[in-house]
């Protein structure tokens, strides 16, 4: 329950769960989809505003719903489904219905009345119109607008050359945050039903994602997306290093939930590790998780990557013990207890770029927490391993994955 002042000073409940409200609701705001985009109509004096109105009497809110969507915009709509309430404590208090539904159909319009004019609008032009109705510019619309994003994520997506004629490769332009960002996406041209985050290693250009990698795993039949995180590859943002461009993993399993996967894994390399495991915690619906060579411990990091130290400070602000919460906020073994997911370690025992006790303190912690977890540990290896054995090694953990759906 989100509880917030309008921006008439009036209190106002919102809810994302429904029958949370004793009141009963007559009125409804409707947010119609077409595509990446959204459907607001301008009103005569407040401004630009998703449709929506009172329902009449002897009416029911559905059908009140299709009625003041084709009043205000001459549009029809189809697939309503509910997605929250809230409660407005105004003189004569009343809860309004938010209602999601999708285009169906246009018919000739003319402007009548309040409203005078409609237009499509993606989510990330709703933000920043200049010209908003005001109820569309408190917290409970940031909220509203913030949930769509989950549940939509999908800016735009065009295809890209692929290594693989097997694999469709696409560039991805995704909502994380206030953000757009931008991926990759492989999928086998004969279809998955397994999906795969695959979280990168490095910063910003280095440590990119490879086309080559993802069309390898794509090929063995998943769907993989690959983020480029924030600030990379035309990205806005900046990344932080495991700050909150952590969103643009969260974003990236939401993402794949949003194409129909309901078996959403997670393959992380490097620095992806510690990203995976944070989305784990926060997307505790995953399937599973593969830390290769994963970084597990940003204290750890700090003090073994000697030459990485005046990228963190100015990051976050100093060392360890000058800027503390910084490091406290993205230390995730604090939080493991929070996942679900069993968890794959592979890890070469000479590794020097994320030394080998990353992996060691990860299976202690979550043995610790009676939390699932599988060692592969390469006793010969450093951070990359070569061919074939790192085919095989691939192989094995795809094999490891797909028994975790099962």
């Amino acid at each position: 329950m989100l509880l917030f002042q309008d921006l008439t000073n009036t209190q106002v409940k919102l809810s994302f769960e429904p029958d949370q409200f004793e009141r009963e609701s007559h009125h409804v705001l409707v947010i119609v989809r077409k595509g990446p985009k959204f459907l607001l109509t301008k009103h005569s004096t407040r401004g630009y505003e998703f449709p929506g109105g009172k329902r009449e009497v002897g009416e029911s809110l559905e059908d009140a719903a299709l009625r003041e969507v084709y009043e205000e915009t001459a549009i029809q709509i189809q697939n309503l489904t509910w997605l929250a309430s809230y409660e407005v404590q105004s003189d004569e208090p009343f809860v309004k219905t938010v209602f999601l539904a999708d285009f169906k159909k246009v018919d000739h319009f003319d402007a009548l009345h309040e409203t005078t004019a409609r237009e499509w609008l993606t989510l990330r032009d709703i933000e920043r119109h200049p010209f908003l109705s005001f109820y569309m510019k408190d917290d409970g619309m940031k909220a509203i607008l913030t949930q769509l994003k989950k549940k939509f994520p999908l800016y735009k997506k065009h295809r890209i050359p692929s290594p693989n004629s097997k694999v469709r490769i696409y560039e991805v332009t995704y909502y994380s945050d206030e953000f757009l960002v931008k991926g990759w996406l492989a999928e086998p041209v004969a279809g998955a039903q397994e999906a795969i985050v695959y979280l990168r290693g490095g910063i910003n250009q280095i440590g990119k994602v490879r086309g080559a990698r993802i069309a390898q795993i794509a090929a063995q039949g998943f769907t993989v997306f690959a983020p480029h995180y924030r600030g990379s590859f035309g990205g806005e943002g900046k990344d932080e290093f495991v700050g909150a461009d952590r969103q643009d993993a969260y974003g990236a399993v939401d993402y794949l939930a949003a194409c129909g996967y309901t078996l959403i894994h997670l393959f992380a390399f490097s620095r992806g590790g510690i990203m995976a495991l944070w989305a784990a915690v926060m997307r505790p619906e995953v399937t599973s998780l593969v830390t290769w060579g994963g970084v597990s411990s940003i204290y750890l990091t700090y003090e073994e990557r000697v030459d990485m130290r005046r990228m963190m400070k100015r990051i976050y602000g100093g060392t360890p013990k000058k800027a503390p919460d910084a490091f406290e906020d993205r230390d995730v073994l604090h939080q493991l207890e929070r996942m679900n997911a069993p968890v794959l370690i592979i890890h070469g025992e000479l590794d020097t770029n994320v030394g080998f006790e990353h992996a060691t303190i990860l299976e202690e912690k979550l043995k610790g927490l009676n939390k699932p977890v599988t060692t592969r540990y390469l006793e010969n290896h450093h951070h990359f391993v070569p061919d074939p054995l790192n085919r095989q090694i691939l192989r094995e953990a795809l094999e490891w994955m797909l028994e975790q759906g099962r």
